[in-house]
Formats: C-alpha cells, structure tokens, sequence
C-alpha cells in the first residue's frame, strides 16, 4: 500500500511535472511566437518608416531639385532679360550717339554752309562795291574828260573864232585902208 501510495504520488507528480513543463513550453513558444510576431510587426512597421523616410527624402530631393532647376532657369531667364536689356540699352545709346553725332555734323555742316553762304555774300558785297566804285570812277574820270575835252573844243572854237574875227577885221582894215587909198588916189 505505502508503494502504491508513493507510486501514485509519484505519478501526480511526474504527471503534474510533465503537465507543467508542457504548460510552461506552451506559454514560453507562445511567448517566442508572439515575439517573433511582434518583432516582424516592428521590423515591417520599421521597413515601412524606413521606406517612407526614403520616399520623403526622394520627394523632397525631387522638389529640391526642381526648385533649384526652377530656380536657375528663373536666373538665367533673368540674366537673359538683363542682357538683352544692357544690349537694347548699350544700342540705344549707340543709336542715340549716332543721331546725337550726324544732329551735331549736321549742325557743323549747316554752320559751315551758313559761313560759306555768307563769306560769299560779303565777298559778292565787297566785289559789288568795288565794282560799282570802279564804275563810279570811270564815269567820274569820263566826266572830267568829257568836260576837258568840251572845255578844250569850247576854248579852240573860242579862239578860232576870235582869230577869225581878227583875220575878218584885218582883211577888212586892209580893205577899207584900200578903198581910202584908192579914193585918195
């Protein structure tokens, strides 16, 4: 009886025994597996994160990127602006330049041609008088010659005449002298 009862006991107790080791494995595999499960849950919570992060960083490199592409076209957009505009100002300038030097020969050239127009007039003026004194003193001296010529007709017709009155009065004195004579005689 005391061996029954010591084997009975004993089998509790191995029975028991196994029955909490099994129990015990059963709770630990079920703890392995739920850290199994719960480290794959983080590791596909972190691969998603990871990837996300990837993804974001790849987004906002992309954005970036497109924003500094956007950025310098805009810059080179506006330095083009800028350049055409220094050129279409540098040939305003030019053209202006080039007005302003053909308005200033224009007017160099209008000066001279006013100077030579009236270099001309005083020349033609001075010639004028010149001519007109040469004139004047030609006629003068014209004048004065014609008048010493009248005054020189003038005075041989005078004195041609008084000759021949005195020849007329000497062949008359003769003739009356004659005449007396004759009557005497």
């Amino acid at each position: 009886m005391t061996v029954n009862v010591w084997t009975g006991i004993m089998t509790v107790n191995v029975w028991v025994g196994i029955m909490t080791v099994n129990v015990w494995m059963g709770i630990m595999t079920v703890n392995v597996w739920t850290g199994i499960m719960t480290v794959n849950v983080w590791m596909r919570i972190m691969t998603v994160n990871v990837w996300l992060g990837i993804m974001t960083v790849n987004v906002w490199m992309r954005i970036m990127t497109v924003n500094v592409w956007t950025g310098i076209m805009t810059m080179n957009v506006w330095t083009g602006i800028m350049t055409v505009n220094v050129w279409t100002g540098i040939m305003t300038v030019n053209v202006w330049m080039h007005i302003m030097t053909v308005n200033v020969w224009t007017g160099i050239t209008s000066v001279n041609v006013w100077m030579g127009i009236m270099t001309m007039n005083v020349w033609m003026g001075i010639m004028t008088v010149n001519v007109w004194t040469g004139i004047m003193t030609v006629n003068v001296w014209t004048g004065i010659m014609t008048v010493n010529v009248w005054t020189g007709i003038m005075t041989v017709n005078a004195w041609t005449g008084i000759m021949t009155v005195n020849v007329m009065m000497g062949i008359m004195t003769v003739n009356v002298w004659t005449g007396i004579m004759t009557m005497n005689v």
